[in-house]
């Protein structure tokens, strides 16, 4: 979807992994451990790797909600000082996010509280410091044992950023190690530990992960559908990942039906996702419910697009929450694909536009530039969604949603889309919102010569100099645009 600070972005770039908020982390190069090992002498720690391993332990990021930490700053001025004491520890035991909120309340006016809000975060510094050092040195020397003791460890934080490192891991030996840690009972570690597997660790390739895949635990069970992802070439594992999302639990099903996108021209499987995207699996924050994973995973599929549209569209207009952005992204992705996909696409796209969801309509309108040129039979609609004014209910925001993404496509589209540029005119003419601005110009400019009657708009707006500087972004953009064309 576009981003309002940068025309040239695509609509679909959005990034949808949820990770554990972590803003100092370990290093990974795995390549010098000297300064970390010259730090941990000078506070006094041997380099053996139980006096390591005890750093380690001893200084965790204990879990703690972000949203609690004001509350806990509050108390650091509290008359108690057995109040105040407490959330002292609990801010330092929080470590990074802590150490960010605190930094406003070093120059705070109760010297109580900027006292210990310095006091808090030289602590949470030293504590960081060290455990990296320590970590990072465990990883680098790979003593005997190291991995294992990590992943023994009783505080998540430890067990996750020990999963972090592991393609640093490189010897064979921890592979019973490594597969055991898949079983992790937090779910963040396991699928740190997984993602390790399938990027960087050495296995044995198919049998062990079939291995996995018999396992009696659920988490092993869908660690090894997710892995299956790398083995899409070999036939052997399409019956276990059809197989897979069928099995009883949710999260097995799940990341079979992410795998299967791996084989986009087997009917049967189109027909599986197809099939799933009508499941009612809610889903669990950090992961996308089944359905959604189903749509992702049909993006792939040409051939058999005549299968897949038909599904997607009725998802996209009649799923909930992000199932219906999935599908308009897998719909984008099938129709880029050709003239005959973008065929079979645009007919759902601009029955879509017609919603009186502001949020389908501009899902619509952005996936129709996903198709390119071949999106051009759907120019007049697009002009139609950008001319009609919004419904009552709407907010600002999702009606500049909507004008964003209509006039991303219509750049997307080219020359082809040169009938909009009278009405692109107009706003260059009328429009105040700098980001709306931006769209309009960039669209003319992909437009190219055929908008040559736009030159005299876009040649006021690159002379317009605002004090503050606050429409350079539209000035660049209009500069580029006269460049496309009057070259």
């Amino acid at each position: 979807m576009p981003k309002f600070t940068t025309p040239c972005v695509s609509f679909f770039l959005l990034g949808i992994l949820v990770l554990p908020c972590v803003v100092t982390s370990v290093r990974a190069d795995g390549k010098d451990a000297s300064k970390d090992e010259e730090l941990l002498k000078k506070a006094g720690i041997r380099l053996e790797r139980d006096a390591l391993l005890e750093v380690v332990n001893r200084y965790p990021r204990k879990p703690l909600d972000v949203k609690g930490l004001p509350a806990l700053i509050k108390k650091l001025s509290d008359e108690s000082f057995e109040v105040r004491e407490g959330a002292s520890q609990r801010l330092i035991e929080a470590g990074d996010p802590a150490y960010n909120l605190l930094q406003r309340d070093i120059s705070n006016k109760d010297p109580e509280v900027a006292r210990r809000a310095r006091i808090c975060r030289l602590e949470i510094r030293r504590r960081t410091l060290l455990s990296n050092a320590a970590m990072h040195v465990l990883v680098t020397k790979q003593a005997p044992g190291s991995l294992e003791a990590l992943f023994r460890s009783p505080h998540q934080s430890v067990r996750w950023d020990c999963a972090r490192q592991l393609e640093q891991f490189n010897d064979r030996d921890a592979q019973a190690i490594t597969l055991k840690a898949i079983e992790d009972e937090d779910p963040a570690v396991a699928r740190a530990v997984r993602r390790a597997v399938y990027g960087a660790l050495r296995f044995d390739p198919l049998p062990t992960v079939l291995k996995l895949a018999d396992s009696s635990k659920p988490r092993v069970r869908a660690a090894a559908m997710f892995l299956l992802a790398k083995f899409v070439k070999d036939p052997a594992s399409l019956p276990v990942l059809l197989a897979g999302v069928k099995d009883k639990d949710v999260r097995v099903r799940r990341d079979a039906a992410f795998s299967l996108g791996g084989f986009p021209t087997d009917a049967e499987v189109v027909k599986t996702l197809c099939a799933l995207l009508e499941d009612p699996d809610p889903g669990e924050p950090g992961d996308f419910t089944l359905a959604e994973h189903a749509a992702w995973s049909l993006a792939p599929v040409e051939t058999l697009a005549e299968l897949a549209i038909p599904a997607l569209a009725k998802a996209s207009r009649d799923g909930k929450g992000m199932l219906r952005f999935y599908s308009f992204r897998s719909l984008g992705l099938i129709g880029k694909k050709g003239k005959k996909c973008a065929e079979q696409v645009l007919p759902h796209l601009v029955e879509a536009m017609k919603s009186d969801s502001p949020q389908i309509r501009a899902w619509a309108a952005g996936t129709v530039g996903e198709l390119g040129a071949h999106g051009a039979p759907a120019v007049d609609p697009l002009l139609v969604v950008l001319q009609r004014p919004p419904l009552p209910g709407w907010t600002s925001v999702e009606s500049k949603k909507l004008q964003t993404c209509t006039l991303y496509s219509l750049g997307k589209i080219g020359p082809a889309a040169k009938t909009a540029v009278p009405v692109l005119i107009r706003i260059l003419e009328k429009e105040q919102d700098r980001a709306i601005l931006e769209y309009a110009i960039e669209a003319l400019g992909e437009i190219g010569p055929d908008a040559k009657s736009a030159i005299p708009s876009l040649q006021r707006l690159a002379k317009e100099r605002d004090p503050r500087g606050r429409n350079l972004l539209v000035i660049r953009a209009a500069e580029e645009s006269l460049k496309k064309i009057a070259p």
